[in-house]
Parts: structure tokens; C-alpha cells; sequence
């Protein structure tokens, strides 16, 4: 989960970060762990900025889904 401050993120040329960014690095880190997502998702969003100030807030939440415990 994401607040609209992550796709509505723009650089300089006031191009969005997009939904499709995140999808694609959402897919590359597929089988990271949720703390290796959150931070590729912010880090793309703060790189996309090149330098400037965030225009919106931004929170992500990353749950990974580990499958049912042996125990239950």
C-alpha cells in the first residue's frame, strides 16, 4: 500500500513517477523481502526527484505474505 505522493512524484521535466515504475520494481523485487521493496520503491521515488523537494507526502506499507505455519 502507498499514499498518492509515490505515482504522482515529479522530476524536474514535471513528469510523474507513474504506477508502471512501480509496477516494474514491484515485479523486480518480487521475492525480496517487504523491508528490500519499501526501500526500492522510496529510493526510485527520491532518485526520480533528482534532487528536488517532495511535493506530497509519501508512505508505503510492504506486507509479505509467508504462507500458513506448519503449526495451524
Amino acid at each position: 500500500m502507498f499514499t498518492d505522493g509515490l505515482y504522482e512524484e515529479i522530476n524536474h521535466s514535471n513528469e510523474m513517477f507513474g504506477t508502471d515504475r512501480i509496477k516494474k520494481i514491484m515485479t523486480q523485487t518480487a521475492y525480496e523481502s517487504a523491508k528490500t521493496l519499501t526501500k526500492a520503491l522510496v529510493t526510485a521515488c527520491q532518485d526520480w526527484r533528482e534532487g528536488a523537494d517532495a511535493h506530497d507526502d509519501l508512505t508505503v506499507l510492504t506486507v509479505k505474505y509467508r504462507g500458513k505455519s506448519q503449526n495451524e
